[in-house]
């Protein structure tokens, strides 16, 4: 009889702890199915990937889809007619313009000071000074390109029998450069000048800063000067005028194209040279960086 009762209340226990076991079992799977939807449905799928930092805000919506990279930042940066979106950008712009000087035909003599740029001088076919200004100007600002740009101009005067050429201001009339270095903070300017003189001039003088000077063409004396850059020459053939021809560069070779003419050496270094050009033109060079190059 007690053997029974044992078996009836070792089957109840039994009963019992399985019923325990499995309320625990179910609770215990719940909790597993609810850390699968912490990562399947908020971690991943709503919240880190595929609606806040992925799809909708980091990269479909702000990033790339409303500002794209190419047309705020690369186009309009690297664009040559001065826009921008950044106000930080570099602008550029290339401006090319011409200008003619007539009624010249009782001058000899012809000045040049120039600032930045190269310059190259050559004979016309008429008894017009024909000038080719091609100007290239870096700012950081719409509103100082336009005034740059805006305000580049080239005037001449005559003293006695000189042509005197003048980059200016173009509503003041004054020095450009020293505008320039007065009412913009931040830019880069470069006019480069091509000019043609007629026949009747027989002297130049020429200096410029920051930039070559190439001259072919002319007859007469020559004192052609730059701070940084080549200086170079072609004699006209067969020099028979009396002349000078000086040339100097702080930093910068100097080349002499004699044309067929012949030479004799006074002094010959490779930093400084006296010579005489058909025993009619003196001619004298100097560098301080650089070398000097005689072509026959």
């Amino acid at each position: 009889m007690k053997k029974i009762l044992n078996k009836k209340m070792l089957l109840c226990c039994s009963v019992v702890m399985l019923a325990l076991f499995g309320l625990y079992g179910c609770a215990s799977k719940k909790g597993n199915d609810s850390g699968n939807a912490n990562v399947g449905d908020t971690n991943a799928g709503d919240t880190n990937a595929g609606g806040a930092n992925v799809g909708g805000t980091n990269v479909g919506d702000t990033n790339v889809g409303d500002v794209p990279a190419g047309e705020a930042n690369v186009e309009n940066t690297d664009a040559t007619d001065g826009q921008a979106g950044n106000p930080n950008d570099k602008l550029e712009k290339d401006v090319q313009r011409e200008y003619t000087i007539g009624d010249v035909s009782g001058l000899k003599r012809f000045e040049l000071d120039h600032e930045v740029g190269n310059i190259t001088l050559g004979a016309s076919d008429d008894d017009k000074i024909h000038i080719k200004a091609n100007s290239y100007v870096t700012a950081y600002s719409q509103e100082n390109l336009d005034k740059i740009v805006d305000n580049i101009d080239i005037i001449s005067n005559v003293v006695d029998d000189t042509c005197i050429l003048n980059v200016v201001h173009k509503n003041e009339g004054t020095e450009f450069w020293d505008w320039l270095e007065k009412e913009v903070k931040q830019y880069n300017v470069t006019i480069d000048l091509e000019i043609l003189l007629p026949k009747n001039f027989d002297s130049y003088d020429v200096s410029v800063d920051t930039g070559e000077i190439y001259l072919a063409g002319l007859k007469g004396s020559m004192d052609l000067e730059t701070d940084t850059g080549v200086i170079e020459v072609v004699l006209n053939e067969n020099l028979s005028n009396s002349s000078a021809i000086e040339l100097e560069t702080d930093n910068g070779n100097i080349v002499v194209n004699l044309n067929k003419n012949t030479i004799q050496y006074t002094q010959n270094e490779s930093n400084h040279m006296k010579a005489i050009v058909n025993n009619v033109c003196i001619l004298e060079a100097s560098v301080e960086n650089g070398a000097i190059n005689v072509i026959q």
